[in-house]
């Protein structure tokens, strides 16, 4: 029901948009490339040319790599992300529901906690930011941190083996992660006030030699994924503005507000547009309402607050999630932490914490339900039939208008393409290619960009079909000097591009427009 409004039942549309969508299978594509056929080093993806360390602009999706690679081995391009997306959606599911389980709940309430963290209404609006989608993960590593909160010490190694592969899947999710898990360690220090689990790493000197070797592991593991961002943060522009920061935290009215595509809670779209939003903060970040039921399970749980020390722990847990995150009255505790805490501000979107703060809710959702089923009464056969109905509903949207077919998708590749290969004979010795494009007729600033993200969306994906670099590029971040050329690739701006002091500094060769076919 939720993955068929995105892809169709016939495989017919694409998760996504024609730019971030298109951009996030390109770099699946570039690492399947790179692990079968390509002999260039995988950061030095074929854009933004000759700029070198590419992939560092962005996330790169390398710990959800290998699911992309078997889809590839056995179909084109375009369905094999399709595949990706699909199974993916399945694999946070299960690694929900088996998260859950570890927490002794029944299948039925580990079923719904995981229904809730798979299919809540956020991956709707997190759709177009794909790379958010790999976050199986993260359930197992916040079960496993808090079992080893609890005494057991091999749940400790588990947990932070998980939070570094979750940094491989994304760096958003490993970063949230910390937060997660920060908050639990806070919440059982100030709660408990005890350290045994921390003890209990250093009890014998084996013990402590495992886990010095193990941390020194882990952070090996770190260093050689965040190496290149390392150095990527060296430019100037490498961070995100503090008021840019600022505007993406969340608000109270946030965790409320959906977008009206949803069947049950649209009409509360406009309702709280009107009252409660600024124009300069309504973007597609800020939509993180859950879903109902979450929150009713959540106020039900309240009623067992003293009762059950694991529902006493998680509340508190969440609370503290969001303390981190919220802004109230334009006050909020995260920019001082990202003011401090190195590459934090390389995180630009505070509200896309909801992807990973929702394994919370559906923990206390499950907790909750397990507890009352425990105890069956009356109509509790008649609620467990309504409750996966219920479920479906409170999530259910309206498939987008305007979704991206696959084959437009490929026809806009295959239209540069051929462009390409009708060209290339002009100039044979040339390097790599530029599509050129004209935005400058549009006045809308977001419709000019939007223009320009598609076009060199469909020339990057060109260029990765014929194995030829580009000079155009999209990513999250641009290289100094470049934007112009991002509007305006044309020959004036490749001249500028070629020829800036961005790429005296860090690409050795030298290049003249002589050395770029360009493709009207």
């Amino acid at each position: 029901m939720v993955t068929y409004q995105t892809l169709g039942f016939d495989f017919s549309t694409m998760p996504g948009n024609l730019g971030d969508g298109r951009f996030n299978n390109f770099l699946l594509e570039h690492g399947y490339q790179y692990l079968t056929t390509s002999d260039m080093p995988y950061w030095n993806a074929p854009f933004f040319f000759p700029e070198k360390n590419v992939i560092a602009y962005s996330d790169n999706l390398l710990g959800a790599l290998p699911i992309y690679v078997i889809c590839r081995f056995f179909t084109d391009r375009e369905t094999a992300y399709q595949l990706w997306y699909f199974i993916l959606s399945g694999l946070n599911f299960a690694g929900a529901y088996y998260a859950l389980k570890r927490l002794n709940v029944s299948v039925y309430a580990a079923s719904v906690g995981a229904f809730i963290y798979a299919f809540s209404l956020i991956m709707l609006m997190q759709t177009i930011h794909i790379q958010l989608l790999p976050r199986f993960a993260a359930p197992l590593a916040i079960v496993s941190f808090y079992l080893w909160l609890r005494g057991n010490t091999t749940y400790f190694y588990v947990s932070l083996l998980l939070l570094v592969y979750q940094f491989y899947c994304a760096v958003y999710l490993g970063y949230f992660l910390v937060y997660v898990l920060l908050a639990m360690f806070i919440v059982y220090m100030v709660t408990e006030r005890k350290i045994e689990a921390v003890l209990s790493l250093f009890k014998t000197k084996r013990q402590v030699i495992t886990t010095l070797v193990f941390v020194c592991m882990i952070l090996c593991l770190l260093g050689i994924l965040f190496y290149p961002y390392y150095l990527r943060s060296l430019d100037a522009n490498a961070y995100a503005s503090m008021l840019e920061i600022i505007d993406s935290q969340p608000r109270l009215w946030n965790y409320f507000f959906t977008t009206d595509r949803s069947v049950l809670w649209g009409w509360s779209n406009p309702v709280i547009t009107t009252n409660f939003v600024e124009e300069k903060l309504l973007w597609r970040e800020s939509y993180i309402f859950i879903g109902m039921l979450p929150y009713v399970f959540l106020i039900a749980a309240l009623f067992m607050f003293k009762k059950d020390s694991t529902i006493r722990f998680f509340f508190i847990t969440l609370c503290v999630v969001v303390l981190l995150t919220i802004s109230i009255c334009d006050f909020g505790i995260y920019p001082y932490i990202a003011s401090v805490l190195p590459g934090a501000r390389s995180i630009r979107v505070v509200s896309r914490h909801i992807v990973v703060a929702v394994c919370i809710w559906s923990i206390l959702s499950a907790l909750f339900l397990d507890k009352i089923l425990s105890h069956p009464k009356k109509y509790t056969t008649l609620f467990m039939l309504l409750l996966p109905v219920m479920l479906v509903l409170d999530n259910l949207y309206v498939p987008a208008k305007d979704a991206v077919l696959k084959n437009t998708c490929q026809e806009r590749s295959r239209f540069v393409a051929e462009k390409y290969e009708k060209a290339k004979h002009t100039n044979p010795s040339a390097k790599a290619f530029m599509y050129s494009f004209r935005t400058d007729s549009l006045r809308n600033h977001r419709k000019k960009t939007m223009v320009a993200v598609f076009n060199q969306m469909d020339a990057l994906m060109a260029s990765q079909a014929l194995g030829v670099p580009c000079v155009n590029g999209y990513s999250a971040k641009a290289p100094p000097d470049y934007m112009d050329c991002f509007f305006s690739p044309n020959e004036i701006t490749l001249s500028a591009w070629i020829h800036s002091n961005r790429l005296r500094t860090t690409v050795k060769e030298k290049y003249t427009v002589n050395d770029i076919l360009i493709i009207k």
